[in-house]
C-alpha cells in the first residue's frame, strides 16, 4: 500500500514537472515573438509544437495557434496570425 502511494506520488511529480517545463519553454519563446513577424520566423522561435491550430472564432480572417501554458494558468498561450499575409497580429499570454 505504501509503495503504491509512493509510485503514484512520483508519477504525479513527473507529470507536473514535465508540463511546467514545456509551459516555461513556451513562455520564454513567446517573448521572442513580435507583432508583424511572419509565421515562419515565429515557428522557428517556438521550440514546442502547438496544441492546436484553428480559425479564430471572432474573425474568420485569423488563425490561432495554442501552446501549453504554465502550471495553473487558466488558458493556453496563443499566437494569432492574419490569414492574408501570415503575419502575427496578437500574442496571448494565457491570463
Amino acid at each position: 500500500m505504501l509503495t503504491r502511494n509512493i509510485i503514484q506520488f512520483i508519477i504525479l511529480l513527473f507529470l507536473l514537472f514535465s508540463c511546467s517545463s514545456k509551459g516555461s519553454e513556451n513562455f520564454d519563446d513567446l517573448s521572442k515573438i513580435e507583432i508583424g513577424m511572419d509565421i515562419n520566423s515565429a515557428h522557428q522561435a517556438m521550440r514546442n509544437e502547438p496544441v492546436d491550430i484553428d480559425v479564430a472564432y471572432w474573425d474568420n480572417n485569423l488563425l490561432v495557434e495554442r501552446y501549453e501554458s504554465g502550471f495553473a494558468a487558466s488558458d493556453y498561450y496563443s499566437i494569432v496570425y492574419q490569414k492574408s499575409d501570415s503575419s502575427v497580429v496578437e500574442i496571448g499570454w494565457g491570463e
